[in-house]
C-alpha cells in the first residue's frame, strides 16, 4: 500500500473536518495531531514489511527502506498540514538544479530576501547521499537557521533537524516484537540559540513541532503573505 494512501485513510478515520477545525483553533493542537496521526500511521507501515516476510531481509536495507517511507510519510502530512493550515509555500520546486521540497512562504521571496523564507528538504538519514543533497541545497540558502531538515533520525548535521525518533528508539522499534511502542523524540532544552550570535546549540527538534515553527517564522519575519486563521 502505498504511503499516501496509508495517510489518508487514517486522515478520513479521524476526519478531516476535525482536524481542520482542531487547527483553526488552536495551532498548537497541531503538535498532539500529528502525534495521534503518526502513531497511527507508522505501525500500518511497519506491518506492510510484516506481511511481506521482512525480517528475512537484511537489517541494513530493512532499516534503509523503512527510513525512506517515514521520510516520504512526513512530507506527505506535511503537505496536507500547509494546505488545511493555508500556509503559504511552494512545493517540489526545480531551481538551479536543485529539488526542493519546500519552500516557505514561496520560491520568489527565496530569491529575493532567503533570510525570510525557509527550505525544507526531507530525507533518509540512512542514505549516503544525503549530505550531498544538502550541500547542494545550502547554496540556495545562505542563512544556515533557514535551512530545515526533516529525518526519521538525528543526521548530525549543522542545520535545523527535525526527527521522530532517537536512534536507540528507533533501533529497538525495528528490531522489537509488533507490540513495542516506540516513543517519538522529546526536546529537553526549549533555548537553542545563544544570545550572542543566534546560532543553534541544540539542532535536534521533535517533528511535531514543525508546523508551530514554521508559524512562529512567518510572524518574526513578519510576512505579509502569512495568513494564518485563529477562530
Amino acid at each position: 500500500m502505498e504511503i499516501k494512501d496509508i495517510l489518508y485513510d487514517i486522515l478520513e478515520e479521524i476526519g478531516k473536518p476535525k482536524i481542520t477545525i482542531s487547527l483553526q483553533k488552536d495551532i498548537v493542537s497541531s503538535k498532539i495531531l500529528i502525534d495521534e496521526i503518526l502513531s497511527k500511521a507508522i505501525p500500518r507501515i511497519k506491518s506492510e514489511y510484516i506481511n511481506s516476510n521482512y525480517l528475512e531481509r537484511n537489517l541494513k536495507e530493512l532499516k534503509y527502506s523503512f527510513k525512506q517511507d517515514l521520510s516520504k510519510l512526513c512530507e506527505s502530512l506535511l503537505h496536507f498540514l500547509l494546505t488545511i493550515a493555508t500556509v503559504p509555500s511552494s512545493r517540489k520546486i526545480l531551481l538551479e538544479k536543485q529539488e526542493l521540497d519546500i519552500v516557505i512562504p514561496e520560491v520568489k521571496i527565496l530569491k529575493k530576501y532567503p533570510e525570510k523564507s525557509i527550505i525544507i528538504k526531507f530525507l533518509n538519514d540512512d542514505d549516503s547521499l544525503s549530505f550531498d543533497l544538502i550541500d547542494g541545497i545550502s547554496i540556495l540558502q545562505p542563512y544556515k537557521k533557514n535551512l530545515w531538515i526533516v529525518s526519521p533520525t538525528d543526521m548530525d548535521c549543522h542545520y535545523k533537524n527535525f526527527i521522530l525518533y532517537e536512534k536507540e528508539e528507533f533501533e529497538k522499534y525495528l528490531t522489537e516484537s509488533n507490540t513495542y511502542v516506540p516513543n517519538f523524540y522529546v526536546q529537553d532544552n526549549e533555548e537553542n540559540y545563544t544570545s550572542k550570535n543566534n546560532e543553534p546549540i541544540v539542532n535536534t527538534y521533535p517533528f511535531n513541532n514543525i508546523l508551530l515553527d514554521i508559524e512562529k517564522f512567518l510572524k518574526d519575519s513578519k510576512n505579509k503573505s502569512f495568513r494564518f486563521v485563529h477562530i
